[in-house]
């Protein structure tokens, strides 16, 4: 669903490439590759060394002569560097600091014996017998068709649950606010709550030096018999912790009306006007149907997951978590049952 890219700085520094007439325009074609602009973006960028990798970057661009260099240049660069920036996800840092373009290839291969980055991409001058030069694609090699095989937003996974969290591993490796919501988080095997307690248990088993996962949030489809709820809701959280932690994240549920879609919400935790800790929304997917471990086996059809466009993933942010006067809802209804969220002690 997403595909995490690491980038060598050296790729935007044109004086790195003087020698190559053709680099503006593989830069130029790399940049469409990774932000299309009609489709929902499935990138994201390794933002490595704590974050330092974002300053080498622009250290990199800003090395353009502005007197010799094409102006355009310049102007996709910025451009470039402004979604690059956007689509970053923060790395910790292992190892001595890059010096060169080898060093940022070794940052980058330092992960893969826990948290491997799914692809890395430098110059055309990188050695192919140095380190990491296998886990390598070249800017050349970009230009191919078979380098974009597979980065989609929308994928067909097996009704099987682990292959199903394997595709939602930069969200569990890199989101500190998770929102799951579905009709059916009921009980454990022929419902949904299985995949939302395996989703916390990969969320909560990434790395020690990764932010760890702060706030997760479960909307689900409430009775409207308030005894009825209060039994649901007992159930809910009593399995959740039972099987999740510590530590644990905060984890909270609401419940809700109406609700028809599964949703998937996931980005960083906020501190918002009220001085409390809010999940703000970067990645959204919609799920066709998840795994249910009692009623699905092998046999089963595959479903579709699909990531939604920005717009769609702020409409849902704003069903799911704005105020019913200006939400402006139709569906999920226009707020929680009352009680909403239930916090799991």
């Amino acid at each position: 669903m997403l595909t995490e890219f690491a980038l060598t700085p050296d790729l935007f520094d044109e004086q790195h490439h003087a020698g190559d007439p053709a680099w503006r325009e593989k830069i130029r074609a790399f940049g469409r590759g990774l932000f299309p602009p009609s489709n929902p973006c499935p990138t994201i960028i390794a933002d490595l060394f704590g974050g330092t990798w974002s300053y080498a970057v622009g250290q990199a661009i800003a090395r353009a002569d502005p007197r010799g260099a094409d102006p355009s240049i310049i102007g996709l660069l910025q451009s470039l560097r402004s979604r690059l920036q956007r689509a970053c996800v923060k790395r910790p840092a292992r190892g001595d600091y890059p010096s060169d373009e080898a060093g940022w290839v070794r940052a980058a291969c330092d992960f893969d014996g826990d948290a491997p980055i799914d692809r890395i991409v430098g110059t055309d001058a990188f050695s192919q017998d140095r380190a990491g030069a296998a886990r390598l694609s070249t800017l050349s090699r970009t230009g191919t068709d078979e380098f974009w095989n597979g980065i989609t937003g929308t994928h067909s996974p097996r009704m099987d649950l682990g292959a199903q969290m394997d595709l939602l591993r930069p969200i569990c490796l890199h989101a500190t606010f998770i929102c799951f919501a579905s009709p059916h988080v009921y009980g454990s095997g022929s419902s949904d709550f299985d995949f939302a307690t395996e989703l916390i248990t990969r969320a909560l088993a990434r790395p020690a030096d990764f932010p760890r996962v702060e706030l997760v949030d479960i909307h689900t489809k409430g009775e409207p018999d308030p005894v009825a709820r209060e039994s649901h809701r007992d159930f809910v959280l009593h399995e959740l912790r039972s099987r999740v932690g510590p530590p644990r994240p905060t984890v909270r549920l609401f419940f809700w009306p109406k609700l028809l879609e599964r949703i998937l919400l996931a980005g960083d935790v906020t501190i918002d006007a009220a001085g409390e800790r809010a999940g703000k929304t970067r990645w959204a997917l919609s799920l066709s149907h998840v795994a249910r471990p009692v009623l699905d086996g092998p046999s089963a059809d595959p479903t579709t997951w699909a990531l939604l466009h920005d717009r769609d993933a702020s409409r849902w942010h704003e069903r799911l978590y704005g105020q019913p006067a200006t939400a402006g809802r139709e569906y999920p209804s226009d707020a929680p049952f009352p009680g909403s969220a239930y916090q799991m002690p």
